[in-house]
């Protein structure tokens, strides 16, 4: 049995100060039955690491971010036949707490915040 391909496309979307979602793609003909998603402070020794099985979805919110951080990310895919390599890194900033309320005057862009920090 071959060793899964490492995931692809890894986004980060829905950045808060203290939260974000990373999502990915997996490519074809690996029957995955688990994901790795480790999270690191840039320039920070300490991993954290979320490993989900049994499931097929796609995504994993981050929690307990710090406010204007910047973050790595890496997702691995686990299968029967082991853990695939790690996706490329992905590197994010979470925002401050005060960028994310500072849009409170103007109502095209409140609107705009709300929408986009539900979950």
């Amino acid at each position: 049995m071959d060793i899964p391909a490492a995931p692809v496309n890894v986004t980060v979307r829905q950045l808060q100060a203290n939260s974000a979602v990373v999502s990915w793609e997996v490519p074809d003909g690996d029957a995955v039955i688990g994901y790795a998603i480790s999270q690191q402070k840039k320039d920070v020794r300490m991993l954290r690491l979320i490993q989900e099985v049994n499931t097929t979805t796609r995504s994993c919110v981050l929690w307990d971010l710090e406010e204007n951080t910047e973050y790595i990310v890496h997702v691995q895919s686990i299968t029967l036949s082991g853990v695939s390599p790690a996706s490329d890194p992905i590197s994010f900033w979470t925002p401050k707490e005060a960028e994310k309320s500072a849009s409170k005057g103007n109502a095209k862009l409140k609107c705009f915040n709300r929408m986009a920090y539900d979950h």
